[in-house]
């Protein structure tokens, strides 16, 4: 959220950027009451790709944010995101104290910062185990673990490897990004960067039923940032690397779910 300035007074002010629509959280509760719809599947989809092209660029800057869900993802007029909230947030360098956050929202914390808070607080992949979940917010409109009552179940449930169940509704190609951000070993998760690929692959733009030019325009706008991006005149507008991806290695190495997503994917564009 751009910061305008700042006031010195008694307690002093912050001046940020307002942002019309409010939240991720605000928006989709009003979708759930049917007081209005603003998120269509490419709306969605250029969400998901905003929330990692800036989460890219915080861990490129060696910041991790260790608090990113809906409510902290704020909506600009044309329902772009912008992540706010920092209060949580380190520097990957910064020395550890006595006073150092060991618990944020209870949802979104990954197994191993709840299990060992001191050990992976500084570490970037637990931002990944919350992308998941703030992506099963947008996408499925619930927040995970609803049906748990106590901070202690949600955090049993985690630490056991107990996911929310992914509903059918929910396109497969995002279903498998998902799957891949919440694995229980953090090595598993791939990195922003990672996630921002796949999202501007084929399976992504040509077989997911989005309208194509929006969200290419999108990407393009917020890839002007990033200047290790490489175009193309292809199809879908983008180099594709020819190395392995980090989510083709992950099927490669024997996980059928996600494999059986991503054929279910390519297979059948229209389910």
């Amino acid at each position: 959220v751009p910061f305008i300035g700042y006031a010195r007074k008694t307690n002093g002010f912050l001046y940020l950027k307002y942002f019309e629509n409010g939240s991720i959280h605000i928006v989709i509760e009003k979708e759930r009451s049917g007081e209005t719809k603003n998120l269509d599947i490419t709306q969605k989809l250029i969400i998901t790709y905003g929330i990692a092209a800036a989460m890219e660029y915080l861990h490129a800057n060696q910041i991790i944010h260790r608090d990113l869900k809906p409510e902290n993802v704020l909506l600009d007029s044309d329902f772009f995101p912008v992540i706010t909230d920092f209060g949580t947030s380190k520097f990957l360098d910064e020395p550890s104290t006595n006073n150092t956050i060991w618990r944020t929202t209870p949802y979104i914390m990954a197994p191993e910062y709840i299990s060992d808070p001191h050990q992976f607080k500084s570490s970037p992949r637990i931002d990944v185990f919350s992308y998941a979940m703030t992506l099963y917010y947008l996408w499925v409109s619930e927040i995970p673990y609803k049906a748990l009552k106590t901070e202690d179940a949600i955090f049993d449930a985690i630490e056991t490897g107990v996911k929310p169940s992914l509903p059918a509704y929910v396109p497969p190609q995002i279903r498998y990004i998902i799957s891949c951000c919440w694995s229980q070993s953090p090595e598993l998760r791939p990195t922003f960067s990672e996630i921002l690929e796949e999202l501007k692959s084929p399976i992504i733009i040509d077989l997911m039923n989005i309208d194509q030019q929006r969200y290419i325009a999108y990407m393009n706008k917020i890839d002007m940032y990033r200047p290790t991006l490489k175009l193309n005149p292809s199809n879908s507008g983008f180099h594709i690397p020819e190395q392995d991806t980090f989510f083709e290695r992950i099927e490669e190495n024997g996980s059928e779910i996600l494999a059986d997503l991503r054929q279910q994917a390519e297979s059948d564009p229209n389910d």
